[in-house]
């Protein structure tokens, strides 16, 4: 589908995405796994017309030779079914006017199937697609010339398409019931006079019938009333900041039209069976420490089924085990051994988004620098370093700059700084100058790249200058 970024995508796989603002649409250019959230009004502004290439996302995926998913699935409402008719229908209306726009011939005497082939050319007719036409043709001499021509074609596609919901049961069996036939006849009746005897009689017959398979419908049956028995559970119970975990819902009814809501806004994962119980599940995400409820629902009902929370910490210091004393006597100048605590060493940051990651100027009369600033905020309860630094995608003549508070690098190499345990954030900052005389139309980014060093996690932000 042209005129749509080719990394707009849903939970359901790269490639697939709603033709129109919806909030189950994302962007896989960061992530095939977890696509990020696009806000509505971006959807409509760039993501789903022409324009997309302006985003920040599309070009530094494009810029890392990430080819985009092939797209798999389109969802269009009912216009398949549209589409089909129409097309039947001016299949059927050019086979009546080519029949109708043939000329008749006298047959020869010496051999009347040459009548047949002068029967408005239908035995040079281009064939119909998995359909087979052949004409009838009756030579019966009368004193009055009759010549009649008739043909019948008729066509009657019934198919059925019906949408299915968002969140619809795997387990559910699509049932499918479309027709097309279509059966053209013709006959023709050539003039003759009292002189020319009969000699043969021809009657070729033939009925085409095809049959097209369309799109399986899927019936299934809404449960509109809530189970007494439903629960929400979590997985970890406490998740750390910035760690993945699933949400999983039970009942035992079969409910096709859900919803979850809450926390960052979880990804939705599939239905499956536990024996007598239907089981959804989520994953989500969540950066901040807190606690956060989530809500399931049945959409098509309005009703509320469950709520339950969910507290993000940061793991806590285990102490050691205390020894345990044995029968020896300990003497009195013996000091007493306290055990030290420990802890699980636990590492994860946080990179904020640039707002706004795209800014778009008047060609300049004086050099312009235009600032995209962010906040690293370590959440580890351990000291670690972090290396960062920047990727320069700007014309020639531009300049870039990344800063970490109020000091400002070129774009390499990398600086490396450590924060403690419960550090304040740091301001980084990304700074491009756009010349005097920059010309309409002209546009460059920059990445600012943050690395924690113990693990080699890395995060990245991108702000891009336009040039109106």
């Amino acid at each position: 589908m042209t005129g749509v970024c080719p990394y707009l995508c849903t939970v359901d796989g790269p490639g697939v995405f709603v033709a129109e603002i919806d909030e189950a649409n994302g962007c896989c250019a960061v992530s095939v796994d977890q696509p990020a959230e696009i806000p509505l009004d971006f959807q409509g502004s760039t993501c789903l017309t022409a324009g997309y290439g302006r985003c920040s996302r599309y070009k530094a995926a494009q810029k890392q030779t990430t080819p985009p998913p092939d797209r798999r699935l389109l969802i269009i409402g009912g216009g398949l079914g549209i589409f089909v008719l129409v097309s039947i229908c001016a299949i059927v209306v050019g086979l009546a006017l080519a029949l109708r726009a043939a000329g008749v011939t006298t047959p020869d005497p010496e051999n009347n199937l040459a009548g047949t082939a002068a029967v408005g050319g239908l035995a040079d007719l281009p064939a119909m697609p998995s359909t087979t036409i052949t004409p009838t043709a009756v030579l019966t001499p009368t004193s009055t010339p009759t010549p009649t021509r008739t043909p019948t074609p008729s066509a009657t596609p019934s198919p059925t398409s019906s949408p299915t919901t968002l969140f619809t049961s795997p387990l559910e069996t699509p049932t499918a019931s479309p027709t097309s036939t279509r059966t053209p006849t013709s006959s023709w009746h050539p003039p003759a006079t009292s002189t020319l005897p009969p000699t043969a009689t021809r009657t070729p017959t033939a009925t085409g019938s095809p049959t097209a398979t369309r799109t399986p419908t899927v019936t299934p049956t809404v449960v509109a009333v809530c189970a007494s028995g439903d629960t929400m559970t979590f997985d970890p119970e406490s998740p750390a900041p910035n760690q993945q975990f699933a949400i999983r819902v039970k009942s035992t009814s079969a409910y096709v039209d859900v919803s979850l809501t809450g926390g960052s806004g979880p990804t939705y994962r599939g239905l499956t069976r536990e024996g007598a119980l239907y089981v959804w599940k989520w994953e989500d995400q969540i950066k901040t420490v807190g606690t956060y409820t989530y809500s399931f629902k049945i959409r098509s009902g309005a009703k509320e089924c469950k709520s339950a929370s969910v507290t993000i910490s940061i793991p806590t210091e285990t102490p050691s085990p205390t020894p345990t004393p044995s029968n020896t006597p300990t003497p009195s100048n013996t000091p007493t051994i306290t055990p030290t605590p420990t802890a699980t060493p636990y590492y994860s940051f946080v990179l904020s988004n640039f707002a706004p990651d795209f800014v778009s100027i008047d060609p300049p009369a004086a050099p312009v620098e235009i600032t995209f600033v962010a906040t690293l905020t370590h959440l580890g309860n351990r000291t670690n370093t972090y290396r960062i630094w920047a990727e320069d995608h700007t014309p020639a003549g531009w300049t870039m700059q990344f800063c970490i508070g109020a000091s400002c690098y070129n774009p390499a190499p990398a600086q490396e700084i450590s924060l403690d345990p419960g550090a304040a954030g740091v301001q980084l900052s990304l700074k491009i100058t756009v010349p005097a005389g920059a010309p309409s139309g002209a546009e460059g980014f920059g990445i600012l790249m943050v690395q924690l060093v113990a693990t080699g996690a890395t995060q990245s932000q991108t702000g891009t200058v336009h040039v109106k």
